[in-house]
Parts: structure tokens; sequence; C-alpha cells
């Protein structure tokens, strides 16, 4: 996460909170969303004054929740944390929905807040009081990887697979202090990330026997797209078995078009499968059966016989608090790793059995042509849906006449609609006005008005 450090600054660091911004640009944070707020006003001056607004650069925001669910969408798109600053106890409850939605995502935001003064004797009476909390972060404790009230070891902690938001918490006291010496940051270059979890590789030998003996294997994926080496390692894996390969859609892990894409013979492989393998599924169960709406019983998709292997690091992100885990599904073998390594050690192992003359070639092409066929058909029945509704129309709002406002068509009726609707009678979705008796009466004009100041505060003079 270091990065290289940009030297340009406005002025020399001089107060608590421009080591912190300071900090921030080292870590390589290149951009901050934020709804300014007072307690962490001094990291927002030396955000101005003593960077320059450049690295980070804030991203100025109308809510919190807004300024944390751009970080996020900011960090699955570019692969690397945003940050994002939250005011008090009030601003970090906006943001819990947005820092919820990227803890479900396993992915990493960097939020940070401020507080206090931590110390009593430097509070304002009541807002100071009301705004403080010990410790803030037990607010969102259960729903991000780590917090502190300070700290420095957010950024390691985001970045390390299974990803998550962190909630950092600046004392205002801490930010606003004058240093009185110069202040050395640490070379953050000594704290690097952990490297990946790489699987155990008695388990990717039995995963890749159990793939080339497999009569009907089948690949589930679902979050595997957060990096680029998982899904290439896929198509390795998918392309040299002939493996048809369903996606749950939380991320990108599969071409749509590729002749072994099957999600939409989801159901039907799943049920003749005698091998899963899943790949970062979070939710077995969610995939792996039907749901009957009506009683809420679940039934068994896959066969009882059939063999089900687990590759990810789901058991890592589990928390009492919510039960975003899902229910304990049953598994043949689970394996912890993350797919962004696993996958290519398990496509090379496959290739070197099936060098040395393991599986059947015949039976293999055999596969492939009867995945491509399903896929050719699925792409058939989804384009004579797409071409059958290339007609249809969005709804149009009428007046209360049944014209379409605007001047629009509204479809099916010819051109005899394409009127203007008369105005002060015309409303949305066909709906008439209130009659005469319940329409509100309109003030008399106040006396000495002249009638051209007699208009509604709303029109334009």
């Amino acid at each position: 996460m270091a990065t290289k450090m940009d030297t340009s600054k406005l002025a020399e660091a001089e107060w608590g909170s421009d080591v912190i911004a300071e900090a921030l640009r080292r870590l390589g944070i290149e951009y901050v969303a934020l709804n300014p707020g007072a307690t962490f006003r001094g990291i927002h001056d030396s955000f101005v004054n003593y960077l320059g607004n450049t690295k980070p650069e804030m991203i100025l925001c109308n809510h919190e929740e807004i300024a944390v669910a751009i970080a996020h969408g900011y960090g699955r798109a570019a692969g690397r944390p945003m940050a994002a600053f939250v005011h008090y106890i009030v601003g970090l409850l906006h943001a819990s929905m947005a820092i919820f939605n990227a803890w479900m995502g396993r992915d990493a935001v960097l939020v940070l807040g401020g507080t206090g003064p931590v110390d009593a004797d430097h509070r304002r009476p009541c807002i100071d009081w009301i705004h403080t909390a010990n410790v803030q972060g037990t607010a969102v404790r259960d729903i991000v990887k780590w917090d502190d009230q300070p700290g420095s070891l957010a950024a390691s902690v985001i970045t390390t697979e299974p990803k998550g938001p962190a909630y950092v918490c600046f004392d205002t006291d801490i930010q606003e202090q004058r240093l009185t010496e110069p202040f050395e940051l640490p070379d953050f270059s000594r704290f690097p990330a952990p490297t990946r979890f790489q699987a155990d590789p008695a388990a990717l030998d039995e995963a890749a026997a159990a793939l080339l003996h497999a009569d009907q294997p089948v690949l589930l994926v679902n979050a595997l797209g957060r990096t680029q080496a998982g899904p290439a390692g896929l198509l390795r894996l998918a392309e040299s078995l002939a493996v048809p390969v369903i996606t749950g859609g939380d991320l990108f892990s599969f071409p749509t078009r590729h002749p072994l894409y099957a999600t939409d013979s989801g159901n039907d492989l799943l049920a003749a499968a005698d091998l899963i393998v899943a790949f970062d599924v979070y939710d077995l169960e969610q995939m792996l059966t039907r749901l009957d709406r009506a009683t809420r019983k679940t039934e068994d998709i896959i066969r009882p016989e059939a063999k089900l292997i687990d590759v990810s690091l789901r058991q890592l992100n589990v928390k009492s608090w919510a039960d975003d885990h899902g229910r304990l599904y049953p598994t043949s073998l689970s394996v912890a790793a993350d797919t962004a390594v696993a996958l290519p050690a398990l496509a090379d192992r496959v290739q070197e059995r099936l060098s040395s003359g393991d599986g059947s070639p015949d039976e293999i092409e055999a596969r492939r042509a009867r995945i491509a066929g399903l896929h050719e058909a699925a792409r058939d029945r989804s384009q004579a849906a797409a071409s059958g509704a290339a007609g249809e129309h969005p709804p149009c709002p009428l007046d209360d006449r049944g014209r379409a406002l605007g001047g629009g068509q509204r479809p099916g009726l010819g051109d005899r609609q394409r009127q203007p609707p008369r105005l002060g009678r015309a409303t949305l979705g066909g709906q008439r006005p209130l009659p005469a008796s319940r329409r509100p009466r309109r003030r008399r004009p106040r006396p000495g008005l002249r009638p051209r100041d007699r208009r509604r505060p709303c029109q334009p003079r």
C-alpha cells in the first residue's frame, strides 16, 4: 500500500493534523470523500493548507453514507482503498449502512472520523458531550475488520484478504495540538500487508484428482473477480477440462459469451453433477438450494452423494452480530485459500496431470460440445426474448384526460394523442385533479399590493 512520497507541501508540519494528513499521503491514499464536520476540522485544514488538496484530494459530499459509498465503489473499481471522513457519532451512524455494504462486499474502505475532545476539561457545554463516545468505534465494531481511536494499523488490515472496512477515529485535541518539535513518521514500506493465503498442497492435489475423474463436474463461483489472477486461473481450469462455470453475479468472474458459461442452465447442471468445486462462494446454501417462498422451506439442488469442495476465505470473516455468513452447509473438502493464488495453482496441477496421460480426452471433448450446445441454446432464448420486447415503451405520464404529458405519445393510442397538455390540469399517472370542494382556498391578496405583485412566491418575476 505504501507509495513513493510526494514531497510537495505548502508549509512545514505544524499541527498534529498535518502529521495525519502526511501519513495518509505516504500510505498512497489519493482521494478522501467527506461531508465537512467540526470534529475533523483540523485534518480538513491540513488537507488544504498543508498538502494543497492533492494526494489526497477531497471529494465533497452532502451525506456521510454517500461519502463511504463513493470510497467503497472506488476501492472496488481501482483495486486499492480510498478513505472517507465522517463526523462525530452522528456522522458515523449516518455512514453505518454504507460501512455494512462494504463489509458484505468484502471490500477495503478506510473510514476515518473525529471525536472529542476526549479530555472532558476541553469540551464545550452540551455539543461536545452528546457527540463524544467511549469508544466511538463500538457503533460499527461488528461490521468492520478493525477499529481504533487513534490507530496506525488500518491500512495493512483492510488490504489483507479477506478484505473489509476499518474505522479509525482521531481526537480533536490530537489534531489541533501544535508540534513542539519535528515529528518523524515511520517508513511505511517496512509494514507491508501479509502475503496471500495459499492452499494446502495436499488439498489442491485432492481437488485436481477429483476434477479429472468426475463424470459431470461443475465450477461454482461468486465473488472471484476482485483480482485479475482469479478469473484468469478459472478460465484456464475450465478450458482444460471443459467444465461448465456457474456464476452468482456478485462480481465478474467468467466471460458470459464463453461456450463454458452455463449459469442459465445452472440448476439442471447442479442437479446432475457428481462434483461441485466452489470458489469464493460466501453463502453456499443460497446457490445450492431452491426456496419455496410460500413456506420458506429450502430443497437441496445437488444430490446427497455429490462431492462438494469449497475454496475460499469465508471462514475468516465470521462475526457473531450479523448472520451474513449464512447457514453452515456440509462440504466434502473445505480449503482455506485466497483464490487469486489457489486457482492458478490448481489449474497448473490439472494441466500437469493431463500432460502425463491422466484423464480421458474423448470424455472432455464430448463434455465441451454438450456444454457449448447448452450455452448456445440459452443465448438464443435470451436474444429471442430481447427481440420480442424491442417494441415496448416505458410508462408514459398522462394528464387527467389520458393524454401524454409533454407532447409525447402514449403507446398504442396513435398520433391523435400527440397534443400538448392543458397547463394547470395535468397530473402524473393519469390521476384527475381534486374536485373544487376539496381544493385549498386561495388566500386573498393583502391590502396595498398592486395586481402585478399578486403572485405565488415560487413564480419568477
